[in-house]
């Protein structure tokens, strides 16, 4: 009786152990799975802005570009450059430069819908994508980030003086169902030939594919209405600025 008393409490202490040992380990692999799964979630996000980076685009792209031949629907791709960022990093010195990149972002992802998602392409350059979006609203889009990133005025390290203020030029393509096999690098070049046709133009202005403009037909009196809407909104904006 003694010794089965004996092996009996022996079992007891070691199924407690074992069960106190599969218990930690079970602690530690939910630990384990966590810090994982965060790693993945920062392995898409830009570390400088905030917002998702290049590995995230193309994945999000892609997706998008699926959904496009299932529903038919467009999905636009707005591209945004900095104008002339390279003389805010030799007049100012690269820390304000990449205050200006964390700002912009800020002002990009602030001023977008809710259904479009915000990426760092690499440089100055960034990129928005915009769900099942028609051309005249992907322009509309693309106008109130131009207005706002030039409203926004930066301001000096440590200070809260405003000291610049910075414009970007923009570039617009259309991946509809007939494009899409082309995939997204194809839109991607397209948005940065538009884009280009911006700088050419003047800078501080939004183009897109005469192409996609055909097929989503709007005509010059509609362009010149929605611009006109945006320039409209863009002076009211300054002289609000003008008097502060």
């Amino acid at each position: 009786m003694c010794n089965s008393r004996k092996i009996s409490r022996c079992k007891c202490k070691y199924l407690r152990r074992v069960t106190s040992r599969w218990r930690d380990l079970g602690g530690e692999i939910c630990k384990l799975r966590y810090k994982n799964r965060r790693l993945m979630e920062l392995s898409y996000i830009d570390p400088m802005t905030g917002i998702q980076n290049l590995r995230a685009l193309k994945e999000f792209a892609s997706t998008q570009i699926k959904a496009t031949i299932r529903t038919g629907v467009p999905t636009a791709i707005i591209m945004i450059d900095l104008d002339d960022f390279k003389k805010v990093n030799d007049s100012y010195g690269h820390a304000v430069g990449d205050i200006v990149l964390k700002e912009t972002a800020k002002v990009i992802k602030t001023h977008i819908r809710a259904s479009d998602q915000a990426f760092r392409y690499g440089g100055e350059e960034f990129v928005v994508v915009l769900p099942q979006t028609q051309l005249d609203e992907a322009i509309k889009v693309a106008e109130r980030i131009r207005v706002k990133v030039e409203s926004n005025l930066i301001c000096a390290i440590n200070g809260d003086k405003p000291i610049f203020s910075i414009t970007a030029s923009l570039g617009i393509s259309i991946i509809t169902p007939e494009s899409s096999y082309s995939g997204f690098e194809a839109a991607f070049d397209r948005a940065d030939k538009a884009l280009m046709e911006a700088k050419l133009g003047g800078k501080n202005m939004v183009m897109w594919e005469s192409e996609a403009a055909k097929k989503a037909e709007v005509s010059g009196d509609e362009r010149k209405e929605i611009l006109e809407f945006f320039s409209l909104n863009h002076t009211n904006a300054k002289s609000k600025n003008s008097d502060i």
